[in-house]
């Protein structure tokens, strides 16, 4: 192995990792990984596609948080001391890995932190387990330019929480499967041929005079979004006006159900809704609500012999009204403004109604019903 003198994480490192193809991309480039297809790494490479940024992702975050710890932890375990370098194969240069770490023995070691369920089913199942599985390639990959007989993957889940798995180098794979699979897949870079696309994963991008037709309808697309943007806006704007003005009626009308002119109508009306009638007759009621024959709470009734009464007031206006001042034959129905609540006359029980009526049929009474 060909040790490369570069800082991970740094601008020249991320240079040195795109002039080949490395270990973390294993899986990429065979089509196992779950969260990328060999087209779309082919893709970003080639500049068709953004590399999707990894740094906010909390299991990357978490994963670089605990190396350090997982790797010292490893280092008490074995007493040995892992090395994080960089090194490119001897055989193909291409072939790239930055190792979390190498032993004295010169074995790559992986570190993973996973979360905890992860964690538990590796745990439980560990060289069958779905992630074990998952990053055999990478660790492979690894073994192979490092040129090493074995490797291990190890799985971190906090201080006395480690899971050792050791690898033997799987020769037959790495000589038939993986080294001509990253070695076909760099060459598909250089030569900017596409491989084949997954129509369930992968991105459309249109070439030639499809990417013509696409960014025309793409210009007429974001045009249209940015006005329909701009009228959601006034549209906000103008309702709270409409509103304040609605409120401002409601306030001309002091205690009337019904109010009328100028070509507006607004009617107060009961309608029964999703009211907490026991909690509002308790703050409203003292006595939990229950009239008595003389209409006071709670006098001479127990419970399940009164009446429990709650009122709701909803109030819509009607625009529309004809010239002549009364209400035209098509009326158009305002938003419900508010629900308030009101204890019932002295003596008196007042029930809902199913619901209240607006109508461009007529002047209605104030019990809800048309005048003849």
């Amino acid at each position: 192995m060909r040790v490369i003198n570069v800082l991970q994480r740094s601008p020249a490192w991320e240079r040195w990792r795109s002039e080949g193809v490395t270990a973390s991309e294993a899986p990429v480039v065979l089509g196992r990984s779950p969260y990328k297809t060999p087209w779309r790494l082919w893709a970003e490479r080639t500049g068709r596609t953004r590399a999707e940024d990894l740094s906010r992702n909390p299991h990357v975050q978490r994963g670089i948080a605990r190396e350090d710890e997982a790797r010292q932890a490893f280092e008490r375990r074995h007493d040995t001391l892992l090395l994080p370098v960089c090194g490119e194969a001897d055989a193909e240069p291409v072939l790239r890995a930055s190792f979390d770490g190498i032993n004295d023995d010169g074995e790559p070691v992986e570190l993973k932190a996973p979360g905890e369920k992860t964690y538990a089913e590796v745990a439980e199942q560990a060289w069958a387990s779905r992630p074990f599985q998952l990053y055999l390639p990478q660790l492979q990959h690894q073994i192979y330019v490092a040129g090493a007989a074995r490797g291990w993957l190890v799985f971190y889940g906090g201080p006395g929480r480690i899971l050792e798995l050791p690898v033997a180098r799987d020769e037959p794979f790495l000589a038939e499967t993986l080294v001509p699979a990253c070695l076909a897949f760099w060459e598909a870079v250089r030569t900017r041929r596409e491989p084949p696309l997954d129509r369930a994963r992968d991105l459309f991008v249109p070439g030639g005079e499809g990417l013509d037709r696409w960014s025309v309808l793409s210009g007429e697309y974001r045009a249209i979004d940015a006005e329909l943007t701009r009228a959601k806006a006034s549209a906000a704007a103008l309702k709270e006006a409409r509103e304040r003005l609605e409120q401002a009626l409601l306030g001309l009308m002091g205690g009337f159900l019904t109010g009328e002119a100028a070509g507006v109508r607004v009617t107060r009306y009961l309608q029964q809704g999703a009211i907490d009638y026991k909690a509002a007759l308790a703050k409203l009621l003292p006595g939990g609500g229950i009239l008595g024959p003389g209409g006071l709470p709670g006098e001479g009734l127990g419970a399940g012999q009164g009446h429990r009464a709650g009122r709701a007031h909803r109030h819509r206006a009607v625009r529309g009204a004809s010239r002549g001042g009364g209400l035209a034959a098509r009326g158009e129905r305002v938003v419900l403004l508010l629900k308030s609540f009101g204890p019932p006359a002295p003596g008196r029980v007042v029930r809902p109604r199913a619901s209240g009526r607006v109508s461009s049929g007529g002047p209605l009474t104030p019990n809800g019903s048309h005048r003849p």
